[in-house]
Formats: C-alpha cells, sequence, structure tokens
C-alpha cells in the first residue's frame, strides 16, 4: 500500500521501444523484457509510487515530466500525492516535511527499467 500505477497503451518496437499512452511517451531503452515476449501490441505500464522521486532528483530521472499537483494525502511519515501522467491518475510518495499542496507544478521522474510493463490480452509480464 498504496497500490501500483497502472497506465494502458502500448508498446512500439523500435530502438530502444517505447510505451506510448497519448501524447505520453516513456522510453524503454534500460528495460530487460522478459525472453521471448514480443515487443508491441497493447500493454499496461505499471510504476510503484515509491519509485517515483520529485524536483530536483525527478528531473535527472531517465522520464520526467512537469505535472500539476490534484490531491494530497498525509499519511504519517509520508504522503501520498496524487497527480495526472497521461490520462492516467498517477500517485507517488514524498516525506511528510516536503512541503506540496494541490495546484502546484512540480517535476517528477522515475527509471522505467525499474517499472513493470504488462501485455494487455494476457497480463503477463513483458
Amino acid at each position: 500500500s498504496p497500490g501500483m500505477n497502472f497506465i494502458e497503451g502500448s508498446l512500439e518496437p523500435g530502438a530502444p521501444p517505447v510505451f506510448r499512452s497519448g501524447e505520453l511517451a516513456v522510453s524503454l531503452e534500460n528495460y530487460v523484457f522478459e525472453p521471448g515476449r514480443r515487443l508491441a501490441g497493447r500493454a499496461t505500464l505499471g510504476v510503484r509510487p515509491e519509485h517515483v522521486s520529485l524536483a530536483g532528483a525527478g528531473s535527472g530521472m531517465p522520464f520526467s515530466r512537469q505535472v500539476e499537483i490534484e490531491i494530497v494525502e498525509p499519511m504519517g511519515s509520508e504522503t501520498l500525492v496524487w497527480t495526472r501522467l497521461g490520462a492516467a491518475a498517477f500517485a507517488f510518495l514524498v516525506d511528510s516535511e516536503t512541503r506540496i499542496a494541490a495546484g502546484d507544478r512540480v517535476t517528477i521522474g522515475f527509471d522505467p527499467a525499474r517499472a513493470s510493463l504488462f501485455d494487455a490480452a494476457g497480463g503477463g509480464r513483458l
């Protein structure tokens, strides 16, 4: 808890492969695919909230994006923060000392190599 973020989209073959959901494009240059899995078609990208970084650390990640904060949920020693990534609701964690409020624009980032990519048809990890 909190659960993984899931973004529906498609996997586009190439060097490197790219996960795309609407205008959102995530390069999968360092993602380690399961052997024998197809590298094209409908897919779901899963990102754990604890693997998302904020501000300077987020800007330095292989994937980063400026987003607008929608909801801030204090949870004791951590705060769960909600935004949108593409069309999907997207949550990430910050420590309780981080000052952040709904309406703030911040940069978040994550390493797609630490994400999980699932085949939309069968649900298996790609």
